[in-house]
């Protein structure tokens, strides 16, 4: 997080390109990770225990971790100049 608030504090487009470009990837690697390993997502599935179990990693957090960041920069823009 250090890290993120360091680049947008220096460049405001570049941090968030840096969190658009994470949640996207985020959501290609979930795909990929999904078909390569054929889940399906359903709570009858049996498919469903690996399904949680492979986007349970730390790589398959950075899209959560990108809204949560653009939350807080637009917060900071918008919101707390004016209290």
């Amino acid at each position: 997080m250090p890290l993120y608030i360091l680049l947008y504090r220096r460049s405001a487009k570049a941090g968030i390109a840096l969190q658009v470009f994470l949640l996207v990837s985020n959501v290609a690697v979930n795909m990929a990770i999904s078909e390569v390993l054929n889940l399906k997502a359903g709570p009858i599935s049996v498919e469903g225990y690996y399904l949680f179990d492979n986007t349970n990693k730390f790589w398959c957090h950075f899209g959560g971790q990108a809204i949560g960041v653009l939350i807080a920069f637009f917060y900071y823009d918008s919101v707390l100049p004016y209290r």
